[in-house]
């Protein structure tokens, strides 16, 4: 294995520890627990929310979004998130 793919894997690593701290962090604000993200609809509100706060506070792509949060397909991320109106304030 070259250098350059160990520091792409350690990056990734790196981002989705920050990812998790972001996802937790969440959960606990908004009193969810992973067996909510686990048997909730894949398009609950609160899903598509915090999808859209990973996405716009880390850059989080759609498949690991759509893993993590258990959503189905990575396409759906992006259209969730386009269908609810950005709340200012």
């Amino acid at each position: 294995m070259s250098r350059e793919d160990r520091g792409g894997r350690e990056l990734k690593e790196l981002n989705e520890m920050g990812f998790e701290e972001l996802v937790a962090g969440w959960l606990r604000q908004h009193g969810k627990t992973q067996k909510h993200m686990d048997e909730d609809k894949k398009s609950a509100h609160w899903k598509i929310l915090l999808a859209r706060e990973l996405r716009k506070q880390i850059s989080a792509t759609n498949p690991w979004i759509t893993q993590r949060l258990n959503m189905g397909h990575p396409s759906n991320v992006s259209r969730h998130i386009n269908a609810i109106p950005n709340i200012k304030g």
